[in-house]
């Protein structure tokens, strides 16, 4: 009867040392890299709206190492770090990354997206387990998007007045790349790429005419001090942030962590689209109210544009044709979610 009694407390004693340094485990940590900084709301009501998420799910079990405004690395380096493991989570403008994520470039057709929330649904509609994107441009990158930071559509923000169509004649126009450059090369500008934070000095010396921006962006990069004309009434592209893992990182967690980091990165589609939808406009109107000045397309201009820059869906379309990648099949498919998304 001893021996069994002593077995007994053997299993007690092991069952509670287990449950003791299951307890005293050191958290999951991750490093989390945005290129934007903490006061933009790409990392206010995306990025860090996500971490915020999954410690409501979590709460102690996981723990973020965040790196904002570049302090990991510079927007278009973030991916190549991801896949070499040094981040876990990363922020990735898709116009960076023409080249590895091509189909996602219909995101930027001009004239399609109406608002953020709509290109939203499309987007991961055609990006998560299965769809056309995942299948041609992510899966082969082994990388899944966790939430889907999409743009309301694009304007041009510019030091001199465009009052007028053949105003965009000359105009040095900052893109972030894709589909956008010949976008601005079919107005009769100068299509040029960089990075969001260095526009600002670009504008203020002179080097930049303009960018294809959100209005919310303006007011968060301060550009207004640079650039005091706008234009609304024609969406000319969107363009999003994804906020990625590689497939390989995010199936190594456990299943319980992984579920919430999933879970958090459709609540953050959410959140950022509606944000981004309700403010865009109010922020254009405060910006007019400090002496911003706006030009909105007539209805014979708009109906100029689509007719000029049917061109860059064609472009776009034919040449991913030719190189093998569903271009045509992308760019319907996403107007066919674009119009499920309006319940048309």
């Amino acid at each position: 009867m001893m021996k069994y009694w002593k077995m007994a407390v053997a299993l007690g004693c092991a069952a509670l040392g287990a449950v003791q340094g299951a307890a005293a485990q050191e958290a999951l940590k991750l490093k989390v890299a945005s290129f934007v900084p903490e006061t933009h709301h790409v990392a206010m009501q995306g990025t860090t709206y996500w971490m915020d998420q999954v410690r409501e799910t979590l709460g102690d079990a996981v723990e973020f190492e965040y790196y904002p405004a570049q302090q990991a690395g510079k927007a278009a380096q973030l991916l190549e770090l991801l896949k070499a493991g040094a981040l876990d989570v990363v922020e990735v403008g898709i116009g960076y990354h023409t080249d590895k994520l091509p189909l996602m470039g219909v995101l930027e057709m001009p004239g399609l997206v109406r608002n953020a929330c709509e290109g939203a649904y499309a987007l991961r509609s055609m990006s998560d387990p299965g769809g056309l994107i995942q299948t041609n441009d992510l899966a082969p990158l082994g990388v899944r998007p966790l939430s889907y930071l999409v743009f309301p559509p694009y304007s041009a923000i510019t030091r001199v007045p465009v009052r007028s169509l053949d105003d965009f004649d000359g105009l040095k126009l900052r893109t972030a790349g894709g589909a956008m450059e010949l976008e601005v090369s079919t107005l009769g500008g100068v299509p040029v790429k960089m990075s969001s934070p260095d526009i600002y000095q670009s504008l203020s010396r002179g080097t930049l005419d303009g960018v294809m921006f959100t209005y919310l962006s303006t007011d968060q990069y301060d550009l207004n001090d640079v650039a005091n004309y706008g234009v609304t009434g024609y969406g000319f592209a969107s363009t999003a942030v994804l906020l990625l893992m590689t497939e390989q990182r995010l199936q190594s967690l456990p299943e319980d962590v992984r579920a919430a980091f999933l879970e958090a990165g459709v609540a953050t589609d959410d959140n950022y689209c509606s944000f981004v939808d309700e403010n865009e406009a109010a922020t254009r109107d405060e910006l007019v109210a400090n002496g911003f000045e706006v030009h909105e397309f007539s209805e014979e201009e708009v109906a100029r544009l689509d007719e000029m820059l049917t061109v860059v869906s064609e472009d776009w379309t034919s040449t991913l044709d030719r190189r093998g990648k569903p271009g045509s099949e992308a760019l319907e498919t996403f107007r066919g979610k674009l119009t499920e998304a309006r319940g048309e």
